[in-house]
């Protein structure tokens, strides 16, 4: 459907088409910097009367995936493509459970439901106010709106809803909010570890290091591994996300697992894309945003099965392989001076200056 057709006046296929533009920046700047599809054809806005005061709330019902492509250079037309299948507002339910005790289960209510046709999606959305029966002055608008709509946060509290009891649990945690036992029992973890004797460039055979770092760094890389709990800060340009991919093959090295968390989606590639050109992108497992379907992930999953099972031990005798190059590269400093290079070494002509 090009969006020419929905709107055959001049002026408003102008206007609707600078929205589409905006609409469509904003839901590629979620997806590049965020990981987050966001980018729906809403059908169905549903209001209530909100308790104590307005405004009177316009939540989308049901959300289709939407592509908007656009038609020559200057971006003065779209073509839209709505997806197949509809979801419910996740948002929406998780305020209905909460705030007047209303639960719909998503798959039991669209299964076998028709939504390809308007009879069909009419119909959904007058079983779902039916549902809502009891929300105060609700009402369902069958109106179709096209934004980026995102509930990717829900996600977030949903998930500290289910883990209150390991979060209230872990000494860590429980530390930031506050807890004075479990402050005090990392200060008795911080007084085992003695930051003195860690050594700021470690020995040959225990070095994990895939990128260079400098003395800070590898301080920080070594309170790390001695299982220190630590904030580190730096402006940019510092190397963070270098010291971040060390972290992450010095752990791995060692056995441990690494939950490198961030908001946007650049800070995750630049410590990526480090590990995989030193040939651990396999080390990886990327989730996220939470988008990508389950084949693509058995998929990740079974390379990294194969790959490591194809990987040779490495020389426990780590020291050989490490110092040889050095010593041979240094030799070879040594004999290309001596000899002048390539043709031994020679005084070379004055610039023909004179000195005054």
């Amino acid at each position: 459907m090009r969006l020419s057709e929905l709107f055959p006046d001049a002026d408003a296929r102008r206007d609707a088409a600078r929205r589409a533009r905006t609409i469509r920046a904003r839901a590629r700047e979620n997806d590049q910097e965020r990981g987050l599809e966001t980018l729906y054809l809403a059908y169905g806005l549903a209001t209530w009367r909100r308790i104590p005061s307005p405004p009177t709330p316009n939540a989308p019902v049901l959300l289709y995936r939407l592509t908007l492509t656009q038609t020559g250079a200057r971006a003065e037309d779209f073509t839209l493509k709505v997806g197949d299948s509809p979801e419910l507002n996740q948002a929406l339910l998780h305020l209905l459970e909460t705030d007047f005790n209303v639960t719909v289960d998503p798959d039991e209510f669209l299964a076998g439901a028709d939504t390809g046709s308007t009879g069909g999606r009419t119909a959904l959305l007058r079983r779902f106010g039916e549902a809502c029966r009891n929300v105060p002055d609700f009402a369902i608008t069958p109106r179709v709106v096209v934004g980026n709509f995102s509930y990717a946060k829900l996600s977030l509290v949903r998930d500290l809803e289910r883990a209150q009891d390991a979060i209230a649990a872990h000494p860590l945690l429980a530390a930031i909010a506050g807890d004075d036992s479990a402050r005090d029992e990392l200060r008795q973890r911080h007084a085992a570890i003695n930051f003195g004797s860690l050594p700021a460039v470690p020995p040959p055979e225990d070095e994990f290091l895939v990128l260079d770092a400098d003395s800070s760094q590898s301080s920080v890389i070594a309170a790390a591994v001695a299982g220190a709990d630590l904030v580190v800060v730096g402006p940019p340009g510092t190397g963070k996300s270098q010291t971040i991919a060390n972290l992450v093959a010095t752990l791995t090295a060692r056995g441990k697992s690494v939950l490198f968390v961030a908001e946007k989606r650049a800070a995750i590639e630049a410590v990526s894309k480090r590990l995989t050109q030193q040939n651990l992108g396999d080390l990886l497992f990327d989730l996220h945003g939470g988008s990508r379907s389950r084949k693509e992930m058995w998929k990740d999953i079974g390379h990294t099965l194969a790959s490591a099972k194809d990987t040779p031990e490495p020389d426990a005798k780590a020291g050989a392989w490490r110092r040889t190059p050095r010593r041979s590269g240094r030799r070879s400093c040594r004999q290309y001076d001596a000899g002048g290079g390539a043709g031994g070494r020679r005084s070379r002509p004055a610039w023909g200056i004179q000195r005054l």
